[in-house]
């Protein structure tokens, strides 16, 4: 497959590792740019000449580093890939919650990080990735629902789309005769799926037909975690 040359910037302190990154990339096409220091790595992404990014990290500290370029909104189409020294569960949570969700294992440097890096070319070919939260469907027969509290107390329950660590989609069975607009804000309205139940409040960022889009407001802690934990399950179920 000839992904046309696209550049990919590569950090990988494992001098033995390196000949294998090139000698893969290479061959499918990528045109790889390796690096040793992770300084001067994080100045290079910043540059914004790698659309491609793929970066081992050994812990949470050094992705830190990296968090910028999911905050920022100009950055946002940077399609980053960190390959994990430490895969534990919470390790994973953390990475979710920062916005990082292209995340593979180091025995993962084969044919699963060329899998992910050609789906990501898609992304490249068309229009540039802006959400800083990776998004994932929900059925329609797992029955999520979102209760919704109007201003004046009336309470309308609508069904979950999707669900990032942003916010959530939803959409309503029947047509409700409420005009909707950008910025209102939902007091108290309850979250429902599987074993995670929670209220707060929420914006409308945009209307569709039939549904709106939703932005959490305010999660805490906990809400937070219940979030990154389902999204957890979802990417990598058996990670």
């Amino acid at each position: 497959m000839n992904h046309k040359g696209i550049a990919v910037l590569v950090y990988d302190k494992a001098e033995e590792r390196r000949p294998l990154w090139l000698r893969m990339l290479l061959s499918y096409g990528f045109a790889p740019s390796m690096m040793d220091n992770y300084a001067e790595f994080v100045k290079m992404v910043a540059t914004r000449k790698y659309p491609l990014v793929a970066c081992v990290v050994a812990n949470i500290e050094e992705a830190l580093t990296l968090k910028v370029f999911r905050e920022r909104v100009e950055f946002r189409y940077i399609q980053i890939v960190l390959i994990l020294e430490d895969a534990r569960q919470e390790t994973v949570l953390e990475l979710i919650k920062m916005g990082f969700y292209n995340l593979l294992t180091l025995d993962q440097i084969g044919n699963p990080l060329i899998d992910k890096m050609t789906a990501l070319t898609e992304h490249l070919a068309g229009a540039k990735e802006r959400r800083q939260h990776v998004r994932v469907q929900i059925m329609a027969y797992e029955n999520a629902r979102v209760v919704l509290t109007l201003s004046n107390q009336r309470k309308v329950t609508s069904i979950v789309k999707n669900l990032s660590l942003g916010g959530l989609q939803i959409s309503f069975r029947d047509r409700v005769f409420v005009r909707f607009s950008v910025g209102e804000v939902f007091r108290s309205s309850l979250v429902v799926f599987k074993d995670m139940d929670f209220t707060t409040d929420l914006e409308v960022v945009a209307v569709h037909n039939k549904g709106l889009q939703l932005k959490f407001v305010n999660l805490s802690e906990e809400q937070n975690n219940k979030v990154a934990a389902l999204i957890y399950e979802r990417l990598y179920f058996g990670f």
